[in-house]
């Protein structure tokens, strides 16, 4: 009796915990109409179902805690409109509400529809507004408004797309309109949306501190001033109020919050932008990483293709004496920093767009920089057209400057000059060999192949106008493949057994150039570069890249000269032998030592590094030498690389008017020939021979005196 006592209590504790720990659940809320819909809502109902079809508001719903939205499985469509008498916002979000919209399906039931009777946004957002699976679509509020199809304003307020459609709507500031707030694009599409504000994206419009996360999904077939997206606001409204404003704080309150947006996936394409960009139009105080996705298929009608960075401190080129005008009070560098209109690819694919110029220059059918603030490591520009100039890419004017280094720039085409590169009467442009560019292939109509300079001019812009600009070439290719220069002018045109061109800098000189170069070894190297511009067509200039601005490929490092001779040990003969070079397995040349040369020999212009395995090392750790038929019974081997001596050489430009210093390091290195068999006379070999030997012993050695000692104390 006692143990069942004992039993039945421990049983009862145990129950009565279980039921203090059951929390009630609230049963799902079934709606079939709009009035009941509401009234789930002002209940504070948390999950809704849908179990009508049409739904048709006569008043704004305000989201103020936590709702989600669905359909039953099995029903069919549903459809929000509104009545006839109604053209406000479908729902209000506040600050701490948060609304999902549907299930992340692949069957999508649930449609928002404004039938294009709308006086507002159709949802206004500042807390979180989730669309797992819903379309948004037809909200026309007037395409001249200044009013955004969905909005999310303050820190606080989010726009999370991860399935469904956003699609014709009607919006000054376009489809979505992000004021210092977020916006995450996972999934679904953004299309056919239409501003016909210049300065605004008929898509997206990330404003005022706002962020973009764009990782899937595709942004297409939009129209606006820009296209597809607007990073930033544009500045048209003060900049000469601007210009003239010296100190930097109140700068920094014009400029306002910065707004980023990053792309790691999904595609922005065949967006038409009518004054900007067709695709990305980074403006003023913003920034934009692209890390993977593709731009492609977008069209300008006037510059600027696929993506625009602006900075705003310039407005026109700088080769017109009114330029002088544009100057800030504050410095290049300065303004820079407050409105960067940064750019940053690591990776992804431009590809297809197009500049026309229809009402502008057409300059930029992939990228036009109009920034100090641009860095391409790595991704693929082809298939993109210009008007004008930069297939590509187009930097637009001084004072803007690029540099790019790991490059390919290979089979682009301009119908007048520069197939490769096209160089504008102002600026710079220095070509150096390490980490440089492999240019190739390309083909101009009237002049120029790979590269075209102008006759320069000067450029007003600088405090202290500037009258001279150079032009500096590469003997080499990063790779330490060499290039052949030959002259290929207006009515002068590149032959087969035309001289070769050794002048490494031109001065003012309006010049075109063609290089000859290994093709197939070009490819193979043209294919590891991070950077590949090919396939792209430029009207006037610049298939591949047009620069107005200071243009540098390359590390402008010391160029590497090395010295190499042959000795023999283990008493063979000396005699005359050839000899290959490999640099990172590739062969760079062959080499006869004999007698006549002291068997040795140098080779010149190299790289200080090259990337092997996608990373830099100093260009002497990928060098091995190899016999050329080496004779049975004999052994090849090479000591050790031994620094010489650094060195200035003073380069003279074409018309001499010019020179500019260069440094060199020379490095030397000793080969060997020996009997098979013989230890050989020096390099690391032996001393790592050594000493792994001396090691073995030493080790064998203590185990001998430990296992005898061992053995005879236990005897």
């Amino acid at each position: 009796m006692k143990a069942f006592r004992r039993h039945f209590f421990i049983t009862t504790f145990i129950v009565c915990m279980l039921l203090s720990m059951i929390v009630p659940i609230k049963a799902e809320a079934l709606v079939s109409n709009f009035d009941q819909l509401k009234e789930a809502i002002d209940d504070g109902e948390t999950h809704i179902v849908l179990t009508g079809n049409l739904y048709t508001f006569t008043e704004m719903l305000q989201i103020n805690g936590e709702v989600t939205l669905t359909t039953q499985n099995d029903s069919s469509e549903v459809f929000f409109v509104r009545d006839e008498d109604f053209t406000g916002m479908f729902f209000k979000i506040t600050e701490t509400g948060t609304l999902y919209l549907g299930l992340n399906d692949e069957d999508i039931a649930l449609t928002i529809d404004g039938e294009n009777l709308s006086s507002d946004s159709m949802i206004h957002t500042k807390g979180k507004l989730i669309i797992n699976g819903a379309n948004l679509i037809n909200n026309n509020v007037g395409a001249s408004t200044s009013i955004g199809g969905i909005v999310a304003e303050g820190t606080s307020a989010e726009i999370v797309l991860n399935n469904g459609t956003i699609k014709n709507h009607a919006a000054g500031y376009g489809a979505i309109y992000g004021d210092n707030s977020s916006i995450v694009i996972n999934g679904g599409s953004i299309n056919n949306n239409i501003s016909e504000l210049w300065y605004r994206a008929g898509a997206i419009n990330v404003d005022n501190g706002a962020t973009l996360l764009f990782a899937g999904g595709d942004i297409s077939y939009n129209t606006g001033g820009v296209g597809g997206i607007l990073i930033g606001h544009v500045l048209y409204y003060d900049v000469e109020g601007q210009r003239s404003i010296l100190d930097e704080d109140d700068l920094r309150l014009i400029a306002g919050n910065k707004s980023s947006a990053r792309m790691t996936g999904g595609s922005i394409n065949n967006n038409t932008g009518t004054y900007f960009a067709g695709g990305v139009f980074i403006s003023g105080n913003a920034e934009f990483t692209m890390d993977g996705g593709d731009i492609s298929y977008n069209i300008s009608n006037q510059d600027a293709g696929g993506i625009l960075a602006f900075d705003w401190i310039i407005w026109q080129y700088a080769g017109n004496e009114e330029a002088a005008n544009d100057r800030p009070l504050v410095t290049v560098e300065k303004w820079s920093e407050i409105f960067p209109a940064a750019f940053t690819m690591n990776g992804g694919l431009i590809k297809g767009n197009r500049a026309l110029g229809n009402s502008g220059d057409g300059d930029g059918g992939g990228l036009l920089i109009k920034s100090n603030n641009i860095t391409l490591n790595a991704g693929t520009f082809s298939d993109n057209y210009a008007k004008k100039h930069g297939g590509a890419i187009h930097l637009k004017t001084v004072p803007y400057q690029l540099k790019l280094t790991n490059l390919a720039i290979y089979e682009n085409n301009s119908n007048d000059e520069g197939g490769g590169i096209w160089l504008c009467p102002i600026g710079d442009a220095v070509m150096s060999i390490e980490d440089g560019v492999i240019i190739y292939n390309n083909t101009a109509q009237n002049a120029g192949d790979e590269i075209y300079t102008k006759a320069k001019e000067i450029d007003y812009f600088n405090v202290t106008p500037v009258d001279h600009y150079f032009v500096t070439l590469p003997s080499r290719f990063p790779d330490g493949m060499p290039i052949k220069w030959y002259k290929d002018n207006h009515s002068d045109r590149y032959q087969i057994g035309d001289p070769e061109i050794l002048t490494q800098e031109y001065e003012n000189t309006e010049y075109g150039l063609k290089a000859i170069v290994d093709v197939a070894s070009a490819q193979e190297s043209s294919q590891k570069s991070a950077l590949i511009i090919t396939n792209n067509t430029a009207g006037e200039g610049g298939g591949g890249i047009g620069s107005n601005g200071y243009l540098e490929l390359g590390e402008s490092e010391p160029l590497t000269n090395i010295t190499f001779k042959k000795k023999w040990t283990g008493g063979l003969t000396k005699r005359e032998i050839v000899v290959k070079l490999l640099l990172n397995n590739k062969e760079l040349g062959e080499f006869t030592l004999n007698e006549g040369n002291n068997y040795s020999a140098e080779i010149k212009n190299l790289p200080t590094k090259i990337r092997v395995n996608g990373q830099l090392v100093s260009v002497y750790e990928a060098i091995e030498f190899v016999e050329k038929d080496l004779p049975i019974g004999t052994v090849f081997s090479q000591g050790e690389f031994r620094f010489e001596r650094q060195w200035i050489e003073t380069i003279e430009s074409e018309n001499g008017n010019h020179s500019f210093d260069r440094l060199y390091t020379l490095y030397s290195i000793e080969l060997y020939n020996r009997p098979t068999g013989d230890i050989p006379e020096t390099g690391k070999n032996i001393n790592l021979s050594f000493w792994l030997t001396i090691s073995s012993l030493s080790f064998l050695a203590i185990i001998c005196f430990t296992y005898s000692k061992k053995h005879f104390s236990n005897n």
